[in-house]
């Protein structure tokens, strides 16, 4: 919910009415213990929080119609930046779907795997025709190293070797990348940032990397005629 929902609070009521739920379940069990005044605190408040679950039913479920007039609101498309839809310029369509065979030629071939890291990837890469095999909801998501592993190697089990992110800065992720043979698309080609420090964020950003609709692509240099081309 955390990653997904914009408003991240009022989502995360269901979560805590069930936990709440739960522990009034267990402390309404144990006020029949023995030693009951030690635990009559602890239950009043478990039962202060269910009350003011209760409060709130009445809010829920909103009105249909009222999800159906928020998804037609046009002040939807400002939630996100860029905007949920694909974009429609051809030089940004031919760089995302392009996967890489070689260092320097790319190919726009219909259900080509990419791991578009964008939080509407599957939705671009439906419009464009690709496939976004990446298996969490856009970069954002990764959250550990073995999440981005396990990204890299569903992208490699799918035959292909390109993968678009939308930020340069975060240096781990990076260097992981890097560990794993990917090189950056520059203008110059394909290019190693090479870190000074294990935390070097600016290795990326001096390349000049080539930034379209906010994404910038990597490309795995051990895998450069991917399977998913031949």
């Amino acid at each position: 919910i955390y990653y997904v929902a914009r408003d991240v609070l009022v989502t995360s009521f269901s979560a805590w009415a069930l936990a709440v739920a739960l522990l009034a379940v267990a402390a309404f069990r144990s006020l029949d213990a023995p030693h009951v005044r030690r635990r009559v605190a602890p239950a009043l408040l478990v039962f202060f929080g269910l009350g003011l679950t209760a409060c709130s039913i009445a809010q829920f479920p909103a009105p249909p119609w009222r999800q159906l007039h928020r998804l037609d609101d046009p002040r939807w498309e400002e939630v996100l930046s860029p905007p949920l839809t694909a974009p429609v310029e051809p030089d940004v369509r031919e760089f995302i779907a392009g996967v890489a065979d070689g260092r320097h030629r790319f190919v726009v071939r219909h259900g080509a795997p990419v791991a578009l890291l964008a939080t509407n990837g599957h939705r671009i890469a439906d419009a464009y025709g690709i496939r976004d095999v990446a298996p969490y909801t856009g970069y954002d998501s990764l959250l550990t190293v073995e999440q981005v592993e396990r990204t890299l190697d569903v992208l490699r089990d799918a035959g292909g070797n390109t993968v678009l992110l939308p930020r340069m800065d975060n240096a781990d992720f990076n260097q992981i990348l890097v560990r794993r043979g990917f090189e950056l698309v520059t203008e110059r080609g394909l290019r190693t940032p090479r870190f000074r420090q294990p935390g070097d964020y600016t290795a990326v950003i001096e390349l000049n990397p080539i930034n379209r609709a906010g994404l910038v692509k990597w490309v795995d240099t051990r895998h450069l005629h991917p399977r998913a081309l031949r």
